[in-house]
């Protein structure tokens, strides 16, 4: 059974301008064995990361992100040797000097650096959330004040 009455809904939005640049960043190589791939990523890798700890990126705010290695093949599909890869995720909470930084420590990993994400994110969204949320109830009463009268 149904109960009766009338359901409202209410909404409530607020904007938000972003606070911290996330960047997906790593290294990748190709090189005639396993463990050469891995020195040589690992080591553009340290690079990179160094370039963000030298602009004062804290170490809470660079993580590894993953890594893998597989075997190379050319176009006839013959084997090559092996590419490492290697992420890193750090965020970059200056957004105004983000640009900068991020060419910076592209420029650090050399031409085996790879750029694999770029997203804005609101560090403490909680505040926005709830006051929106506040709106949305203050939407549902008034749509239901208008149906009760």
């Amino acid at each position: 059974m149904q109960p009766e009455g009338i359901m409202v809904v209410g909404v409530g939005r607020v904007q938000v301008t972003p606070d911290v640049l996330v960047a997906r960043i790593g290294g990748e190589v190709t090189a005639p064995s396993v463990q050469a791939a891995l020195d040589r990523c690992s080591s553009t890798l340290t690079q990179m990361n160094n370039a963000l700890k030298a602009a004062g990126v804290a170490d809470r705010d660079r993580r590894t992100a993953g890594a893998r290695v597989y075997q190379a093949f050319d176009s006839q599909g013959a084997p090559r040797g092996w590419t490492a890869s290697q992420q890193l995720t750090a965020r970059l909470r200056d957004t105004g000097e983000s640009g900068d930084l991020v060419a910076s420590v592209m420029g650090a990993g050399g031409d085996a650096a790879r750029l694999h994400d770029l997203s804005f994110v609101v560090s403490d969204p909680a505040d926005s959330q709830t006051h929106a949320r506040d709106l949305a109830f203050e939407d549902a009463r008034a749509k239901a004040t208008r149906f009760a009268e």
